[in-house]
């Protein structure tokens, strides 16, 4: 049985009943995972946040842009900049969404959930936020810079990079953790490499 066949029932079941769902994948499994606190751990936001009800008007995302990039000139750093968009999206077929993600990415971690608070929620990351072995260790990576197959890393985004490895570090140390830090290589994904460093 397909997977949007699978699983359209159940998503549709949360929706009118107003509770959470989320089915996932894990990187090179075929097995299909659903519900648990991963459905009830928004990616966005939180139930107690308000989300946005209206979309960012461009002139003022620009204007803000605009003041972020002359404050990064003088300050240096790293933001990631969004735009809030907001539409109907009652006629998608998530399930068959899901189902064309998941096959297109079987080595990411793929997820579809619902949330009366925040509606869906899809994805598919390569990136692992955490690995927990039997013996007590855990493993995390820093995974920022990107390129395509044809392009040199620039000094860019090596110093995206590292700041995304120091940052990491910090937590962990702060945590007073002993940990290691890797040799940073590169993970291939589809078209695009990404700096990677365990």
């Amino acid at each position: 049985m397909r997977l949007s066949a699978t699983i359209a029932p159940l998503l549709q079941k949360a929706q009118s009943e107003g509770v959470p769902f989320a089915v996932y994948r894990f990187p090179g499994s075929g097995e299909i995972l659903t519900g648990g606190d991963f459905a009830r751990t928004p990616w966005i936001g939180s139930a107690e946040r308000e989300m946005p009800q209206a979309s960012t008007c461009k002139a003022d995302y620009v204007a803000g842009l605009e003041r972020l990039i002359e404050q990064l000139r003088r300050d240096g750093g790293k933001a990631v900049v969004s735009r809030v968009i907001c539409g109907e999206a009652a006629d998608v077929d998530w399930a068959a969404v899901a189902e064309q993600l998941f096959e297109r990415f079987p080595e990411a971690f793929c997820h579809l959930s619902y949330h009366p608070d925040y509606g869906y929620w899809l994805g598919a990351t390569p990136e692992l936020l955490v690995s927990y072995g039997p013996d007590g260790e855990f493993a995390t990576m820093a995974l920022a810079g990107t390129r395509t197959d044809a392009e040199a890393w620039d000094e860019k985004n090596i110093l995206e990079h590292q700041m995304v490895v120091d940052d990491i570090a910090a937590g962990l140390k702060s945590l007073g953790t002993e940990f290691s830090i890797g040799e940073r290589g590169e993970l291939r994904y589809g078209a695009i490499r990404h700096l990677l460093t365990p």
